[in-house]
Order: C-alpha cells, then structure tokens, then sequence
C-alpha cells in the first residue's frame, strides 16, 4: 500500500517485503543445504514413476529411431554438483517395437545448464551388463547389435565405415554435451564368417572420451580358449568428429596364431602355424576411407608349423617379426624375420607380395628374401653349430591347400654357391616333398666339416684317412619323399685329382678322375682316368674301372669291383 500523497510504500508494507524476503532466503538456504548434504552424502533419490515417464519421453523426442523404455529411475547429486541419472533394467527398442538392447545398469552424469531449461543432454555415461555381438561378413562388411537376438544397430562395409556412422550419433543434439562413455563386465560375441571362427570374451571394458572435437577410445579383454593359455586383447582407436581419417591399434598377448592371421590379409602366412603370439599392430584410414600402413611388431613363443592334421610338425623355439604392409600395392616389407630352432637360427629381411586375391584375401604369396646370421645344428648332430654365409632365396606360398614352393635358393659358402629348388605340399597323408639341388664345387675339408661325424662313422672315418687329395665338382643331389614311402634321394658329383688309398699295403691310386653316384641305395663310382704305381716301376692304368655297393642300407653289405686295368 502506497501513502495517498505521495505515492511512497507504507511502513507495514515494507515489514511484508523484508519478511518475504527473509522467508526466501530460508528457502534457498535450506535448498542448498539440503543439496549439499544429498552431494556430500552421495544419496539417491528415486525418480517417481511420473517424472521417470518424462525424462524418458525427452530422451526419446532426442535421439530419433529408438525408443528408450527405463524400469527404474534415480537421481543424485555429487561433491562436484553435477547431476546423475541411474537407470535399471533399461530397454532400447525400435520405433516397430523390436528389441535392440537390454542393459541391467545405465549410469549417466548429465549437464547441468540443459537440466535446468528441461533438457536431458548426458556428459558422460557408464554402461555394465552389455551384450554386444560384432559380426564380420566374408566381403569385409560388418554388423553390430546389443543384446542377445536384437537386430543390427550399425552396417557398414568396413570398421572405418563404421566409425563414421559413431560420429554421424555423437553429432546428435542430445549428444552434444556428452564426453565420455565407460562400458563394464562387457560381453562381446565376434563372428567372423570371412575366418569361419567365432570368440566370445566377457568381462571387458570399454571407454570413449571426447575432448576438444577428437574421439580416442581404448579396450581391453581376456579370451579363454581351448588351450592353457588365455589370450589378452588391448585396442585404442583415434580420429577427429566429422573426418574420416583415423588411427587405430591392437596390442595381443599370445593369442593363437591361426586366430591372428585371420584378421588381416597381411597376416594370412601365419595361419599354418600352432603358436602363441604376443605383439602390436597399428594401422588407419585416410580422409578417403582406404586404409593406411599396416606396422606390426610380432613375437611367436614355441610352437611348430603344422599346416593339417595330417602333416608331420614342424618345431621351433621362438620367432619373430618386423613388417609392414602397403595394402594400396598389397607388398609386406619385412625389416626383420628371425628364427631359432634346434636345428637352425636364421634372420632374414625381404619383401612378399599378395597375389591372386579373392574377396581381398591372398591366395599366394610370393617372396623374395635374404638371410643372414645361419646357425645350423640339424638334430644335435655336430658338436658346433656350422655357420653358414648368406643365403638369397625366391617362393611361393599357396595358402590353401598349403604349398612352399623354393623357386631359387642360392647360398653362398667359402667361394661356392650352393643352387636349390623345390617344393613341400601338405597333402592329405602327410607331407610331399621334392628337392634338387646343384654345386659347383667343394673343397674336401669343407665336405667334412659339413659331414656330421655320428652319420656313416666308418665312411667317415675311412675318407678322413685314405683320401688325401681330391676335387668335387658339378654335384647334383635330389630328394623325393612321399607319406608311407622312405625318401628317394639322388646323389652325383664328378672328382678328379683323386689321390687314395684302397688297400692296406698297395700304393695308393693317383690322378683319377671320374663320376660317382647315389641312387635308391646303390652307390657306383667310375673312373675315367687313374693309375696306380707298381711296386717293380711304372703305374698300372686302371681308367674304365668301377668300384659298386649295391645297397648302402645293408651293414656290411656286399661290395663288387669291375676291374679294367692296362700295364
């Protein structure tokens, strides 16, 4: 009420004001103590079932093409004042009523500016429970649903196409706030109908966080298997909103390797082996959605090459491998290629090429390579390894059914050079394999330094002592072995300038020369020239003599001797 004259508050009115605004302040005080207690105390407050209905129904008007059904809902407040949603038993369904999602527990910290205008925008969101089910066609395509039997909620012809379709999500307005997404006691179902295998993993943690207009993402899982180790899976994913461009990577800790070479047509050698392998792999797209480099870093733990069941394995101790992979030329580059085995421990570097590729997977491989650094002990049989120089070789790899094919091995040793070529086929009763091989020459001390001693001891023995003097040339050797079969193996080789002795007590034959020859166990050596001296004087020409063990298999087998002589 205003004074009649001059229109001034009256003084009862101004006691109602002071006592209005005192009550306010009560209000506003007891409101914000009672906020803080709430934060402080961390306690929640379950949503009626009417306000529920209405948060829900604003999520839903937001997100267009889903419908979000909530069981139940809670609302506390933290130490920092921001907002959280709780929400149990919630369902993610189509707008036809099909069922995307069910998830047991949905926490989401939502902003506080939009809450107040009525709009429920989350800043950050933690899921545990989910059920997700990644599917990977045999062209590259792949599907991903939530839930146990929902249908797809993201197709795309690749995981780059599918990063994009996340960004397309989080560029929704009601997204616009959110920053970081944490799944855990995730469950994720992986079918790859390309590999024709299926792995599931549970436990596993998720978590995407947005920050200054960049998406990274990390995960980790544990996979048990069949076998007794258990295999650990480590991701991290980066790209900017609204560009194609990304980069991702995987680290893996002894996962099998047949699992491995499944994932990538670059990995697709080591699908013949039975090992554990640990190691990383990072690669991307570019801002035309091809995908960049592959770098990979790999160590293979003990296992054997065992292509079939059928086919005899193949054991090392370790390997490992540094490559890269240009999938615009499909050419790996290998910096670094090692193996250690019993028998032998080798580094090579070189390239391979994918040819012949069906639905992008390789059917062949074919490779150029360069060793170094050869350390062999075949079966334990030299009380040294020998060391060997370097070796260049040219193959093909047929990946299914498996096939090595040696176009040219040529290995290099004290001023020779050793020629190979061959092939090994994992054929359904074990292994088929075929050799040939070609040297131009061998110095004897070289020869029996390459001769283990505990193999044919007395042959050995008896050329270590009688032959003095010889030089081998123009050797030839084949081996053929077939499952069921005792290998075949060819030897032949010219000499000349032999100097030896036969017989105990007879002077010794000089100047022969000639060829000799292995062959399915029958051994033949012929002499073109030779001459042995006679006790009374002058020499006794023995050329057109042939000297026959017709099977070298039999101890103490029988012997022949054809005799031409001339003095």
């Amino acid at each position: 009420m205003h004074d009649a004259q001059d229109g001034r508050p009256t003084r009862h009115t101004g006691r109602r004001l002071r006592r209005l605004a005192f009550g306010v302040a009560c209000v506003v005080a007891l409101l914000a103590a009672g906020m803080a207690f709430v934060s402080v105390a961390g306690f929640q407050v379950r949503a009626p079932d009417y306000l529920r209905d209405r948060i829900a129904a604003r999520i839903n008007d937001d997100i267009a093409g889903f419908e979000l059904d909530v069981g139940a809902m809670s609302l506390a407040l933290r130490g920092d004042w921001r907002p959280t949603l709780r929400l149990r038993e919630v369902n993610i369904r189509r707008p036809d009523g099909a069922v995307l999602a069910r998830l047991s527990d949905v926490t989401s910290r939502v902003a506080l500016v939009p809450l107040l205008r009525g709009r429920v925008q989350p800043a950050a969101v933690r899921l545990s429970g989910a059920r997700v089910k990644l599917l990977r066609a045999a062209d590259g395509g792949v599907n991903v649903s939530v839930g146990e039997t929902g249908p797809a909620i993201g197709e795309a012809a690749n995981f780059g196409a599918l990063a994009a379709r996340a960004d397309d999500l989080l560029t929704q307005p009601h997204f616009a706030r959110l920053d970081r997404v944490e799944a855990g006691n995730l469950t994720l179902r992986y079918e790859d109908a390309r590999a024709g295998r299926a792995w599931t993993v549970d436990g596993g943690r998720l978590e995407m966080t947005r920050q200054a207009g960049a998406i990274r993402m990390r995960g980790d899982f544990a996979l048990l298997g069949a076998r007794d180790y258990a295999t650990t899976l480590e991701m991290n994913y980066s790209s900017r909103i609204g560009e194609t461009a990304a980069e991702f990577g995987v680290k893996v800790e002894d996962m099998p390797a047949n699992d491995i070479a499944g994932q990538s047509p670059a990995l697709a050698w080591l699908n013949a082996l039975d090992a554990p392998i640990s190691g990383a792999l990072r690669a991307g797209v570019d801002d035309d959605g091809d995908l960049t480099a592959l770098n990979a870093t790999l160590r293979i733990g003990a296992g054997v090459l065992k292509p079939t069941e059928a086919t005899r394995p193949v054991a090392f101790n370790a390997a490992r491998t540094y490559f890269t992979y240009d999938p615009a030329e499909q050419r790996l580059v290998f910096d670094e290629l090692f193996v250690d085995s019993d028998w032998m421990t080798a580094r090579a570097e070189g390239q391979a090429k994918l040819v012949d590729l069906r639905d992008g997977w390789p059917s062949e491989i074919l490779g150029q390579f360069r060793f170094g650094e050869i350390s062999a002990n075949p079966a334990g049989l030299y009380p040294d390894p020998v060391t060997l120089e370097t070796v260049a070789a040219d193959m093909r790899l047929r990946l299914d059914p498996f096939e090595l094919t040696l176009g040219q091995m040529s290995l290099a040793d004290r001023g020779q050079r050793l020629v190979m070529d061959g092939m090994a086929t994992a054929g359904a009763d074990g292994w088929n394999v075929k050799l040939d091989g070609r040297m131009d020459g061998i110095a004897p001390d070289r020869l029996l330094a390459l001769w283990p001693e505990r193999v044919k001891e007395k042959t050995r023995r008896w050329i270590s002592e009688n032959v003095r003097d010889v030089a081998l040339s123009d050797i030839q050797f084949a081996v053929r072995s077939v499952p069921g079969h005792r290998p075949d193996v060819f030897l032949g080789f010219d000499f000349a300038g032999l100097e030896t002795r036969f017989v105990k007590e007879v002077p010794p034959i000089t100047g022969a020369a000639g060829h000799a020859s292995l062959h399915d166990g029958k051994f033949v050596v012929h002499a073109r020239e030779g001459r042995v001296p006679a006790a009374q004087g002058g020499a006794v020409d023995i050329a057109g003599t042939s000297f026959i063990v017709p099977d070298v298999r039999i101890k103490r087998g029988p012997a022949r001797v054809r005799l031409r002589t001339d003095g």
